[in-house]
């Protein structure tokens, strides 16, 4: 049976790799006032709760056997190496163009990072240089896939929600708050977000409490759902300890998600939209090629605009520039990097 595309979700997913973006060259700008900007970074939690729902969607009923585990890893080997090897190099070749400081010591890191084993022992603790910030996700990612795709693709609802609280908790509660966010703590970040993402889907295979009969009363939980993630940004900010906000804005995105999956979402004539469409396509590409773009963005400030490095992080221009150039990279890395290998593993594996 041919599975259902969620245009919601595709959409939903550019505009947290946008905001990933804006967290990322926010510096001294009026963006800073943003909740969803200030604390963007919460967004990658988003990223791991829709890929575990978007894997057990896709595979709970094709994952069997070792043969059938070893082609699902090779079809999201495809997926994220391809894009990734060209970033990594392209960094290298940044490098090249302007040195930077001690870089003879960090040809162990790039090592590191290019075969993605950043997230896990001993890697993380020769982990210090990074070539590109944000494939510290994408290692995560790869390594969830094969240390639990067998655990998480078919187990109870109760093992997976219990997997999910008992790593979380580790990773957030801040008994010692100086792991908080650091070295193997980013793999459990993942993993237990994946598994509340796995969770979300069972919730979907029986969907009636999101009163999906009910016009009126989906829209009132679309909509209280909507409010409370504002709510907790908000409250990020001023009020609440980071840690605990962001855990409870990872339940709150399980929640959107099952909300998103409905037809009748309350956001979803926005959502559907050519321009959301578009940038939920290139979502991949905006995250993992921004942080690359924010060095030439720069350069391009300093040489063509004349604005002083110390000067740029204060313009809403610096955010504004990096987002129009990464986007239209992206488009570039999608047509001719994504989509052709996306197309390879289709037609070989």
């Amino acid at each position: 049976m041919q599975k259902s595309f969620f245009p919601n979700l595709e959409s939903l997913r550019g505009l947290a790799a946008i905001f990933v973006l804006l967290f990322h060259t926010k510096k001294e700008t009026i963006l800073k006032l943003i909740p969803f900007v200030e604390k963007g970074h919460v967004f990658v939690d988003f990223f791991f709760v829709l890929s575990g729902f978007i894997i057990a969607y896709n595979y709970e009923k094709k994952i069997h056997t070792f043969i059938d585990r070893k082609i699902f890893i090779l079809k999201r080997i495809f997926r994220l190496f391809p894009l990734h090897i060209f970033v990594m190099l392209f960094a290298a070749l940044s490098c090249i163009i302007a040195p930077k400081p001690n870089i003879s010591e960090t040809y162990i890191t790039f090592i590191i990072e290019f075969l993605l084993l950043q997230a896990i022992p001993p890697f993380i603790f020769l982990y210090a240089y990074k070539w590109n910030v944000p494939a510290w996700s994408i290692s995560t990612e790869l390594w969830t896939y094969f240390l639990f795709i067998p655990l998480l693709i078919r187990p109870s609802k109760i093992v997976t929600i219990g997997i999910f609280v008992t790593i979380y908790l580790l990773t957030y509660f801040p008994i010692i708050p100086s792991l908080h966010l650091d070295g193997f703590t980013l793999l459990l970040r993942c993993i237990s977000a994946f598994a509340l993402g796995n969770f979300t889907y069972k919730l979907y295979l029986n969907n009636n409490w999101l009163f999906s009969n009910n016009l009126m009363l989906s829209k009132i939980l679309d909509s209280i759902v909507l409010i409370f993630i504002c709510l907790t940004f908000f409250l990020s900010l001023h009020i609440v300890k980071s840690y605990y906000a962001e855990l409870v804005l990872t339940f709150l995105f399980a929640v959107l998600i099952l909300c998103a999956t409905k037809e009748h979402f309350i956001l979803t004539k926005l959502l559907k939209t050519r321009i959301a469409l578009y940038l939920g396509k290139l979502s991949y590409s905006i995250y993992l090629t921004h942080s690359i773009i924010i060095l030439y963005a720069s350069k391009f400030m300093s040489i063509a605009l004349r604005i002083p490095w110390q000067e740029q992080h204060k313009t809403i221009l610096y955010p504004i520039l990096v987002l129009i150039f990464t986007v239209i990279f992206s488009h570039f890395t999608y047509k001719f990097i994504e989509r052709p290998f996306k197309n390879l593993y289709k037609r070989f594996i």
